[in-house]
C-alpha cells in the first residue's frame, strides 16, 4: 500500500545484517562472560515447538539463510573478542579495549599471534595497527590476553571506523 516493493531487497538485506549483528553481540557477550565463558547446545530452536520448520532454524538443520561461515567467524571453537565499552567515540578520546580469547579448539595449540587494525570504512584516511606475538594457546577456556589502548584519531567529519582483530595459530 505504501509503494515500497522496489525497496524490499534492500530492506531484507538490511534486516539480515542487523539480525547477524544482534546475534554477534549477544553471543560475544556470553563468551566474554566470566560466568558463562561460552555455551553449548544440543538442540537450537527459535520457537517453542520442537519440530518446527517455520523459523530460521529447525531440528533437521535445513538451511534457512543463516550464513554458517559468517556465524563461525564470531562463534567458532576459538573466538577472539574485543570488549568495547560502547560503540561511539570522539576524536582525541583514549579507549582501552581488552582482547579476550574464548578458546576451546582442539586443533589450535602452542603459540599464536594477535594483530589488530583500526581503519576508516570509507577509505584509507585512518589506519592504526599493531600486534602481539607468542601467545600461549595451550590453556583452554576464557582469558584476557592483552589490552589495546587507542587514541581516537582526528577526522574532518564523523566517520565509521572498524576495529579488526585476528588470532593466528602458528601450528595450524
Amino acid at each position: 500500500m505504501k509503494g515500497h516493493e522496489k525497496n524490499y531487497p534492500h530492506m531484507i538485506e538490511a534486516s539480515r545484517r542487523w539480525q547477524m549483528v544482534g546475534w554477534k553481540l549477544g553471543i560475544e557477550a556470553a563468551r566474554r562472560s566470566n560466568l558463562l565463558a561460552g555455551f553449548h547446545f544440543l538442540q537450537l530452536a527459535d520457537t517453542d515447538r520442537y519440530e518446527n520448520a517455520n523459523g530460521l532454524l529447525d531440528c533437521f538443520d535445513d538451511s534457512k539463510g543463516v550464513d554458517e561461515q559468517a556465524f563461525l567467524r564470531f562463534n567458532g571453537d576459538t573466538a577472539l573478542l574485543a570488549d568495547l565499552p560502547r560503540r561511539t567515540f570522539f576524536q582525541g578520546e583514549s579507549v582501552r579495549v581488552p582482547l579476550i580469547v574464548s578458546h576451546y579448539s582442539a586443533t589450535i595449540d602452542g603459540l599464536a599471534d594477535v594483530s589488530f587494525t583500526l581503519e576508516n570504512t570509507a577509505g584509507p584516511a585512518v589506519r592504526l595497527a599493531g600486534e602481539l606475538t607468542q601467545i600461549d594457546m595451550t590453556e583452554r577456556g576464557r582469558r584476557e590476553i592483552c589490552q589495546i589502548e587507542l587514541t581516537m584519531p582526528a577526522v574532518e567529519s564523523p566517520a565509521a571506523l572498524r576495529l579488526t582483530c585476528r588470532l593466528r595459530g602458528r601450528n595450524t
